[in-house]
């Protein structure tokens, strides 16, 4: 099995070829799909805080489900997610609004 270029954002990503999966992001395993994004995403508020527009919101919500998974410290997400910092502040706004 082969592998073809993803470009997500401005990265591009190993996938295995012949996939029919519809995830979108880092190519982890607990990255939300399309279909489950669609449900989410009005549940998670806009997404940015200021005037500087903040995190994309699917990539921090893929971020919280990997570490979730995994069990890893923050500080020990991979790099593709963004600062470890950001996703975990943003985990600790949607924690502390009961989302």
């Amino acid at each position: 099995m082969g592998a073809v270029l993803v470009r997500v954002s401005e990265q591009f990503l190993l996938k295995p070829s012949g996939t029919t999966s519809d995830v979108v992001g880092t190519g982890y395993s607990t990255d939300v799909t399309d279909e489950q994004w669609s449900l989410l995403e009005p549940l998670l508020g806009r997404g940015r805080r200021g005037p500087v527009p903040g995190r994309d919101r699917r990539e921090v919500l893929n971020a919280v489900l990997y570490q979730a998974r995994t069990g890893c410290q923050w500080r020990q997400l991979p790099v593709q997610f963004g600062s470890w910092n950001t996703i975990w502040r943003v985990w600790c706004r949607w924690r502390d609004r009961g989302v």
